[in-house]
């Protein structure tokens, strides 16, 4: 969400939020708060104009404002409303919406690449919210982001052009940059996971979204925690 905007964070990302929000807002009929939100949209448009790629600290400033003022209008807005009903989670609700960086080990989310960071939070808000589809997809391409920035962080020296999952796996299996059954958990998850998700005949449940997220933390934990990953 926007309070979640950083100086640095890419304007592909801020572009996909400010859409997303103002469709549901469309969709749902929350008019005032819409009209509101074409500050936020008239901003977007001046980054994008400029050619910014990332945000800058003034630009997440101004989106801080502009989102405390936008929260106060569809609080109001929706005073009347019944949004949404949580029911607890295994991983905990307010964790999922929230915090997320609280279920990975210390220090671990706050290291990741900002686009996996962006993708695990989904994940979170999706499985407290019943779309556990939608999170195993956040969950694969978030760390199939953070395996090949891994890769260049930790192979300096001729890096393969082609940047598939397998093959830098492999790659790196084969330069012992990670132990052998690191990298064949990694292909075990390609394998059952990543691969099975991009295809639309699958479907998850809630149980399986948890499980796969916490498979992900563990995967994440134990990159993060890598001398190779440590020392960059």
């Amino acid at each position: 969400m926007l309070q979640n905007f950083e100086p640095d964070h890419p304007t592909h990302l801020l572009h996909l939020t400010v859409h997303g929000i103002r469709d549901f807002l469309e969709t749902n009929s929350y008019l005032v708060t819409l009209k509101v939100s074409d500050d936020i949209l008239e901003l977007l448009g001046d980054i994008e104009a400029d050619g910014r790629k990332s945000l800058t600290s003034d630009d997440a400033e101004k989106i801080g404002f502009l989102y405390r003022t936008l929260f106060r209008v569809i609080k109001a807005e929706v005073s009347e409303d019944i949004v949404w009903s949580f029911t607890e989670k295994r991983l905990g609700v307010e964790k999922l919406r929230e915090d997320v960086s609280a279920l990975f080990a210390e220090g671990v989310f706050s290291s990741l690449p900002q686009d996996t960071r962006f993708d695990f939070s989904e994940a979170g808000k999706c499985i407290s919210f019943e779309r556990p589809t939608a999170a195993a997809f956040h969950l694969m391409r978030g760390l199939e982001a953070f395996i090949r920035h891994f890769y260049v962080v930790s192979v300096r020296r001729g890096r393969l052009k082609d940047n598939n999952w397998f093959r830098i796996v492999q790659h790196m299996s084969d330069k012992k940059v990670l132990d052998k059954s690191v990298c064949n958990h990694l292909q075990h998850i390609r394998d059952n996971f990543r691969n099975p998700t991009a295809h639309p005949d699958k479907f998850y449940d809630i149980e399986e979204a948890q499980d796969l997220f916490s498979l992900t933390v563990e995967v994440a934990n134990r990159l993060v925690g890598h001398e190779k990953w440590s020392n960059a």
